[in-house]
């Protein structure tokens, strides 16, 4: 016999049955949400270019931000060696292109006693630079040199009488920073 007020048993199974629906359908579409979040974030994660730095080289440069190339060399260069001198902080590598003379990058802090105006002075400008850079001509050959003066960090690119212009202006351009 049933009490009047009180719910019959088969009522509450009803209730309960729709909470646990209710609870179903809010739980799956939270792991849908999450699955989703957790998606988004690994797809934009791989988008991301990737620098061609060494790892254990970068996890060991503490002193000034380093700058390289992300996902490949520009101007068809390839990345030839990569080595990092612990006495000076130095970050050396090399870059070949067939048919064209190699080039030899530093990248090291940028010393207190350098002004990086001076670097900079009298060199042609590279418009499309990260930073300030120009190339200069020394002794017949080219010279690329770019300064980050709020990281401290100063980059050489080094050539050969053989090398084109065009080329340090571009693999100039294509050097940011490590993330």
């Amino acid at each position: 016999m049933e009490h009047e007020g009180k719910p019959s048993e088969a009522d509450t199974i009803s209730a309960r049955h729709k909470k646990s629906k209710k609870k179903l359908l809010f739980g799956s579409i939270a792991i849908a949400v999450v699955l989703l979040a957790v998606g988004g974030f690994l797809i934009w994660r791989n988008m991301q270019p990737k620098s061609l730095m060494p790892k254990d080289i970068k996890s060991q440069l503490t002193t000034f931000q380093p700058y390289f190339y992300y996902d490949e060399v520009p101007a068809g260069y390839k990345l030839a060696d990569t080595q990092l001198d612990k006495e000076f902080g130095v970050v050396l590598f090399s870059l070949t292109k067939l048919g064209r003379p190699a080039v030899s990058i530093s990248e090291q802090p940028l010393s207190s006693n350098l002004d990086p105006n001076q670097l900079l002075k009298g060199g042609e400008s590279v418009r499309g630079a990260e930073l300030p850079a120009t190339i200069n001509s020394v002794e017949g050959r080219y010279v690329g040199i770019m300064v980050d003066t709020e990281r401290k960090t100063m980059i050489l690119l080094n050539t050969t009488s053989e090398a084109e212009k065009q080329d340090l202006q571009d693999l100039l351009k294509g050097l940011k920073p490590v993330k």
